[in-house]
């Protein structure tokens, strides 16, 4: 009798679960992931919070035909659980495909 190995089809992976190419430290924490799953359970009050943050921070372009980096940047601060000085801290190629995480969570289909 053969032995058949058995493959398991490989898992989806979330793409809201974002590994860095280049972690960071930040407060002496390693900070290796950015979680955004969050954003699935985001009501429009928590959304309107955000974009007063945006605004405070300086942020005038408007975040609805396209999506500014420092508007992703306060998301994924707010999503991510962490500072937004943080988020800052991120290389430019990550800062660059998390922007377009979150701009294919409120724009796309999962």
């Amino acid at each position: 009798m053969e032995n058949k190995k058995v493959v398991k089809p490989k898992e989806k992976e979330d793409y809201l679960l974002y590994k860095l190419e280049s972690p960071i430290e930040f407060e002496g924490s390693a900070i290796t992931e950015l979680d955004l799953r969050s954003l699935r359970e985001m009501d429009f009050d928590k959304l309107c919070n955000l974009l007063d943050t945006y605004t405070a921070m300086g942020g005038t372009e408007s975040v609805y035909a396209d999506m500014p980096m420092r508007f992703a940047k306060v998301v994924a601060a707010e999503v991510g659980g962490l500072p937004v000085e943080a988020i800052g801290k991120l290389g430019i190629r990550d800062a660059v495909r998390v922007r377009m995480r979150i701009y294919r969570f409120f724009y796309l289909s999962e």
